[in-house]
């Protein structure tokens, strides 16, 4: 999704610890900056932005590290079906209808 901030993404992702075991990862990409249209204005940063819960694990920053595209692209994938498919209950469903016509595909 696109965003918008007076602060200037410093980095591709930030790593937030959440209290229930899980970390959220905030992905950060395209950052472009806006001129101030007035003087006493601060410019202004556009950028795609994604978000992805995970389970929070030492040596995390490390794998995202080193696999960044990938997920980055899991991400991009997460956001895309909650977009066609805003209910997880529904893409679950959805995706085990799709495995089982694939399945029968395979038989037939």
């Amino acid at each position: 999704m696109k965003a918008e901030s007076a602060v200037m993404p410093v980095a591709p992702y930030e790593l937030a610890a959440l209290d229930n075991g899980f970390a959220e990862v905030e992905f950060f990409e395209n950052v472009m900056k806006i001129p101030a249209a007035e003087k006493d204005e601060a410019p202004r940063f556009v950028y795609d932005y994604y978000r992805l819960k995970v389970k929070n694990r030492p040596g995390l920053i490390k794998d995202l590290d080193g696999g960044y595209g990938a997920w980055l692209q899991v991400a991009k994938d997460r956001e895309y079906a909650q977009l066609i498919m805003p209910n997880s209950e529904e893409l679950a469903e959805a995706e085990l209808e799709l495995k089982m016509l694939e399945l029968m595909e395979a038989i037939l």
